[in-house]
């Protein structure tokens, strides 16, 4: 369990368990599989004879029983690494079969592979009731599904470097003696793997509670239906893959005429799918879950059977080579991606204390499935064969039931339950979204830095890719000591198109308790975001001492479009003397399009000596809310440039305007405009444009400016007076288009 190991011991774990790894992987591949198929073929063995040898593989998980029965009186670690020890012991007899082949006794020959295979799967199975409880110990952690997959990683890795050394060893038709080279050399590795293996500690917190039995964890388990469903697919599926994985050789060499040394060498291929779905279930398994990509890898492995029941008739050797190296890739990255991530599923649906009697469970269903699946198939070849059908039609029925049995899977598998992962579709999405999947990456790396300034950086490349799937990594760096830390991880939230249920949440509370750091933040990214949801909380941060929270308070209130904080704001912006949050008011009121609010920004206008960054926020503010901003703006910069020069741009704009639209208002205009810029400056004229348009049309934006024009505090401030001529020009302009003159 978790608690089991201190991160220092869990490393020593880790590292010991994947030399391990690496060293019995070759030890198996060297005494089963391929080698010992090949081996056998090579003596003359059948179809049902192959059936049945590699059926030993699956028998293998039903002496688990023994085993179970032996961790009662045992430690856990001394069954596994005693049954480690004699499985490679138990292959010693067959390096004198091929002198008994020789010598013409064939039968015996075959009968010592076919029983020492037996005793090594027996063995092997024994001591397999300690790999699930070690894996369990060496996977603590919240990256348990990555190093699960990290393990297979090295497996296939090992595989395809053992297999590249048999493949040349071999050659075109190695002897008998050849394959003993292996098979002497992988019992050694075999036995000195077993010294790694012994320097892992015992996983004593997943023994099974005293008084508990198989049999009763069995029942409990199988009477909650998230685990029956789970069972029957994972029993279909296994099935399938007792099938593939013994008679894809077969069909390799059967329908396609392949050499031993070709046959190795198609296992390399087979061998870079399972490591190709490795580095990409270790990429994202802990991120999507594990039923997506139980559903994703059932899928490949429907796909990987279409080539091979379509059989192309391929007589060029380079593209046979091509098709049967693409048909192993397909097939080991499908059957390899769905057994993962049937495990690490497993894994998560099993309560601890049941780990280890459901493991047997687990692996029984496994094995039962798997062996019935390779003695089936060699029957159901033997017969078809004997039926009269050629071997390239044999095969095509084999595969296309194998399909069926998989679509019938893959409906059962969306049954399942998705313990907190991923849809299947939203998972499809982020595997094949180069964002995702980097960001992801970065995600990883984030994991092992301990650099704050490192992980900052990190944080920021992640918030510029703006994916969702790293969401819960981003929300967790919110904690951080770190105050530039939690500010690029507000910032990662910006960038994301949408906020979750919890980062609305985490963002709620940071600005509860960041205020003068990071609340201001929280606050800007949940108005970006539209979180109506932080309504009350936003409303609260307005009277906030903080005035940075406070301000982005009021803009995010009005990005929601919350109208009904607009009193606080007006409230706010009337009493506070902080330029910034003053603008920020504004801005509020701005985006919340409250016209209501014109009177009280002029009275920020009146007070004495405002800066004048103030004074233009207000006026621009002011323009859009009475709809002009957008003919006003390039006006304004100009006037911005030469205050003395307001009346001459206001006149070139009465002559451009007229010039367009011929109106006959332009004299009336320009006395407007020459009494606003007059000492003492006057705005009746204006005023009086304005009332006649407000008698017009109405509108309360209207009235507001018509007011302005005839309060000498008001008239008197240039900037305004510019806005107010514009604004009467305006109307007059609109009057002519609309012909109301």
């Amino acid at each position: 369990m978790t608690d089991s190991l201190s991160p220092l011991e869990l490393k020593k774990a880790r590292r010991r368990f994947n030399i391990y790894n690496m060293l019995n992987s070759y030890a198996f591949l060297a005494l089963s599989g391929s080698v010992i198929t090949l081996f056998a073929l090579k003596m003359g063995a059948g179809a049902t004879y192959i059936g049945l040898l590699n059926a030993f593989g699956y028998f293998t998980y039903f002496a688990m029983l023994e085993g179970r029965r032996l961790i009662r009186r045992h430690k856990i670690m001394s069954v596994f690494t005693a049954g480690w020890f004699f499985r490679n012991v138990a292959m010693v007899p067959v390096l004198v079969t091929p002198l008994l082949f020789r010598a013409g006794f064939t039968g015996a020959a075959l009968a010592i592979v076919l029983v020492c295979a037996a005793l090594f799967n027996y063995l092997r199975g024994m001591a397999l009731i300690g790999n699930n409880p070690v894996l369990g110990l060496v996977a603590s952690g919240k990256d348990r599904g990555a190093y699960m997959v990290q393990v297979q990683i090295i497996n296939s890795a090992v595989a395809i470097l053992g297999s590249v050394a048999i493949a040349l060893v071999l050659g075109k038709d190695a002897p008998l003696e050849r394959y003993q080279l292996f098979m002497v050399l992988g019992i050694i590795v075999g036995m000195v793997s077993v010294g790694f293996l012994r320097r892992i500690p015992e996983p004593e917190s997943f023994r099974p509670p005293a008084g508990t039995s198989l049999l009763r964890t069995a029942r409990a388990a199988f009477s909650r239906p998230p685990f029956r469903k789970f069972i029957t697919v994972f029993l279909a599926m296994a099935f399938v893959a007792g099938v593939v994985r013994t008679f894809l050789i077969v069909y390799i060499k059967d329908v396609y005429r392949q050499s031993d040394s070709m046959i190795i060498a198609y296992t390399i291929a087979g061998g870079i799918g399972a490591m190709a779905m490795g580095f990409l279930t270790r990429l994202v398994v802990d991120r999507l879950g594990a039923k997506p990509l139980y559903i994703i890898f059932s899928a490949v492995c429907a796909l990987s059977l279409i080539p091979m029941i379509a059989s192309p008739f391929l007589y060029a050797a380079i593209p046979a080579i091509l098709f049967l190296c693409f048909v192993q890739f397909l097939s080991n990255f499908g059957l390899s991606g769905e057994e993962n991530a049937a495990q690490t599923y497993f894994f998560a649906l099993t309560r601890p204390e049941e780990m280890l009697d459901l493991a047997v469970v687990y692996y029984l269903i496994y094995g039962a499935a798997g062996s019935l699946g390779s003695l089936l198939g060699g029957v159901a070849i033997e017969s078809l064969g004997a039926a009269g059908f050629p071997s390239v039609m044999v095969y095509r029925i084999l595969f296309g039931g194998l399909l069926v049995i998989i679509a019938a899977a893959l409906v059962g598998q969306t049954g399942l339950v998705r313990l907190g992962a991923y849809s299947t579709r939203r998972s499809l999405g982020i595997i094949f979204s180069f964002r995702d999947l980097r960001a992801i990456a970065l995600v990883n790396r984030l994991d092992h830095i301990h650099n704050p300034w490192e992980e900052k950086d990190l944080l920021e490349a992640i918030g510029e890719s703006g994916s969702a799937v790293t969401v819960g990594d981003i929300l967790s760096h919110l904690a951080s000591p770190r105050f530039q830390v939690r500010t690029e991880a507000i910032t990662a939230l910006e960038n994301l198109e949408d906020l979750p249920p919890e980062a609305v949440d985490a963002l709620v509370a940071e600005m509860k308790d960041r205020t003068f750091t990071t609340a201001w933040g929280a606050a800007r990214v949940l108005g970006k975001k539209g979180a109506v949801k932080a309504v009350p909380e936003l409303r609260a941060a307005i009277r906030s001492p903080d005035y940075m929270l406070s301000g982005e308070a009021m803009v995010a209130l009005a990005r929601v479009g919350d109208k009904g904080s607009t009193p606080e704001i007006e409230r706010v912006m009337g009493k506070t003397d902080n330029p910034r949050l003053t603008i920020m008011a504004v801005d509020a009121l701005e985006r919340l399009r409250s016209v209501g609010s014109i009177p009280a920004m002029f009275d920020l206008l009146k007070r004495e000596n405002p800066p004048a960054f103030l004074r233009d926020e207000v006026v621009l503010a002011v323009a859009d809310l009475v709809g002009i901003e957008e003919s006003f703006y390039p006006l304004y910069l100009r006037f911005l440039e030469d205050e003395t020069d307001g009346e001459a741009i206001l006149r070139d704009y009465i002559a451009e305007v007229s010039e367009k639209e011929g109106d006959g208002a332009a004299k009336l205009l320009g006395e407007a405009v020459g009494a606003l810029f007059s000492d003492p400056p006057d705005g009746t004229c204006v005023g009086k444009i304005l009332y006649k348009s407000y008698g017009k049309r109405g509108g309360q934006a209207i009235l507001f400016m018509a007011e302005a024009c005839m309060e000498a505090a008001l008239i008197r401030l240039p900037r305004l007076a510019f806005l107010l001529g514009v604004y009467g020009i305006r109307m007059v302009e609109k009057e002519e288009v609309n012909g109301e003159r």
